[in-house]
């Protein structure tokens, strides 16, 4: 070997001139490599699954309001009609709640502030058993009809003190009619 085969193959081993070739090297046989996934395939799986319990929630939470919003104290009430704030207890004997502890209030059509404040406070004072007894007292025969028409007319006569001659559904103030709700933890 001559001395310039020597330093040809110096020059072929030096750490520093062969860097950039080695370098470019390597970089070209990563860009040419298929990528491996790294284990991100549970986020996709996370973004949907997240997708739908949002809404799951949404869709709970209005079939909720929707919900309430058709039981008493909380569902609307026509213009000029007034419901009583405090829900008798009361369990149905006859239809879909019979046996059921519900709440049962009372709806006046165009009754003054007064008067509505009057129908709450003899409401509240109302035994809940003595008019379950009355009604069961004025029933003509054991069906749903026969109990809605004993609860109308001992609601009248419950009422009659608060709001003498008071009538269903004739002249002002008057009995409009009656809702029970037998959702836990409402009235």
């Amino acid at each position: 070997m001559d001395d310039t085969e020597l330093d040809r193959r110096l020059r072929a081993n030096d750490p520093a001139g062969a860097q950039p070739r080695t370098l470019e090297a390597t970089i070209d046989t990563l860009i040419a490599q298929p990528r491996r996934p790294r284990g991100r395939r549970w986020m996709p799986l996370a973004a949907l699954g997240t997708a739908v319990a949002v809404v799951g929630v949404a869709v709970a939470a209005t079939d909720i309001e929707a919900y309430l919003l058709s039981q008493p104290p909380f569902m609307t009430l026509d213009v000029g009609t007034s419901r009583t704030s405090h829900g008798l207890p009361y369990s149905p004997l006859m239809g879909a709640d019979r046996g059921e502890d519900c709440r049962l209030y009372v709806e006046l059509g165009g009754a003054s502030a007064a008067e509505a404040a009057a129908v709450d406070a003899v409401w509240e004072a109302t035994d809940p058993t003595a008019f379950a007894s009355a009604v069961v007292a004025r029933m003509t025969a054991e069906t749903e009809a026969a109990e809605s028409t004993a609860i109308q007319v001992q609601l009248l006569a419950e009422l009659d003190p608060a709001l003498p001659g008071i009538r269903w559904a004739e002249g002002s103030p008057s009995l409009h009619g009656w809702a029970v709700t037998c959702v836990p933890g409402i009235g």
